[in-house]
């Protein structure tokens, strides 16, 4: 399964991109946890039509959805590999939200914190991972 990050607005290049595409890197190099690759990309209306016309799973982040913690993130994780999704996306806005309606999705939030867009990436990339080291029992995530 493949996962992809959604962002709105022009995703510009700084030392997050680094580490967001670190943690790319790190995912693809994990075999065996069902996951082939993490990545981040522009959120186009083009690649929401994509995503409704073949019915693959969107999760927005904002801060007026669910809460969710790692262990929420892991089983919503485990649960499309358990449906066979081939791809999962979450979306992220910009500095202003979003600006389409995205309702009609399920809404997740990191935190009651407010993040910058880049620092909500980054979180976020890093999260993934975390979960994703813990589907094949690697020694990163630790209690």
């Amino acid at each position: 399964m493949k996962i992809e990050i959604l962002c709105e607005g022009k995703i510009k290049r700084n030392h997050a991109n680094i580490l967001c595409n670190d943690y790319c890197l790190r995912v693809s190099k994990l075999k065996h946890s069902g996951i082939s690759e993490l990545k981040i990309n522009e959120l186009t209306e083009h690649k929401i039509k994509i995503i409704k016309k073949k019915k693959y799973p969107l999760y927005i982040l904002n801060q007026t959805g669910r809460l969710i913690s790692t262990e929420d993130l892991l089983n919503l994780i485990k649960e499309n590999i358990m449906r066979s999704n081939k791809n999962i996306f979450f979306a992220i806005g910009n500095a202003n939200g979003f600006s389409l309606n995205y309702e009609k999705y399920i809404n997740l939030s990191l935190g009651k914190l407010t993040f910058t867009h880049v620092l909500t990436r980054l979180i976020f990339c890093e999260q993934i991972y975390r979960c994703v080291t813990r589907l094949i029992n690697h020694p990163y995530h630790k209690n």
